[in-house]
């Protein structure tokens, strides 16, 4: 009896199926915007560029946990750097870059993480204008200008995260796709990823507005250049600019 009820039950259920509407399981999301919403609205742009903003974690993280492995800061050789100043550091055991509990949040994953989020920013930021009536698109195409400077300066950020680490590094302007050949992909000198931070920085400042034409904390004409000029004194350093490098990655 039960057998006949569960058959009952499956052909009963396959009759309504049959005579649904062909795109029943065709719905939007209710948790989350697919991309085609995203592009086409000003203010879903702006909460996907602060998701880029984000990545940025606190000074702390940044900046405090990378010199605990010099003389630099009062809390040195913490937070995971005892395995890199015993001479431990392995691949197994990057500390403090593996972004860990201790490591390093802006590692080599996170930052190209966030320089692949910058670059589909900057291939759909000039669409968006499209998806506005004639009389809006001024307006819209202002407000989508100004966050293009702000994604090329978190870009170049990134990337300076990445050349005070590594040195020279894959040099990506465009957002990678699963067809892509990854094998291809070369590795850029230390010169040619320091200059792709400058430019980064020269156009973003000349996007951007002053601090006090900005909301507060969002990136300024006045960070970019000063970002430029941070990356530009690393290369400077004796380490890197004297001739004395093993090799082009790394000065």
């Amino acid at each position: 009896m039960k057998k006949y009820k569960l058959s009952t039950s499956i052909f009963a259920f396959l009759i309504l199926f049959s005579a649904c509407e062909n795109s029943i399981l065709d719905k939007i999301p209710q948790s989350q915007y697919s991309d085609a919403t995203v592009w086409n609205d000003i203010g879903l742009v702006d909460f996907y560029l602060l998701d880029i903003y984000h990545g940025i974690r606190t000074g702390f993280d940044t900046q405090t946990k990378l010199s605990c492995i010099t003389d630099e800061t009062h809390s040195t050789f913490t937070h995971g750097s005892e395995v890199y100043v015993e001479g431990n550091i392995n691949a197994d055991n990057v500390a403090p870059w593996d972004g860990g509990e201790y490591g390093l949040p802006l590692n080599w994953d996170a930052c190209f993480l966030n320089i692949q989020k910058v670059n589909v920013f900057l291939a759909k930021i000039d669409g968006v204008v499209n998806a506005y009536s004639a009389s809006e698109q001024a307006i819209i195409k202002a407000e989508a200008d100004i966050k293009k400077g702000e994604a090329l300066f978190l870009r170049a950020f990134y990337y300076t995260q990445l050349v005070r680490l590594y040195g020279g590094v894959p040099i990506l302007k465009e957002p990678n796709t699963l067809g892509d050949n990854y094998n291809l992909l070369t590795r850029g000198t230390f010169e040619e990823t320091v200059k792709f931070i400058s430019d980064d920085c020269d156009t973003a400042a000349a996007i951007l507005s002053n601090k006090n034409q900005m909301p507060m904390g969002r990136a300024t004409k006045g960070a970019a250049l000063a970002l430029k000029s941070r990356v530009l004194l690393v290369a400077a350093s004796d380490l890197t600019a004297d001739g004395t490098a093993d090799n082009k990655y790394v000065g």
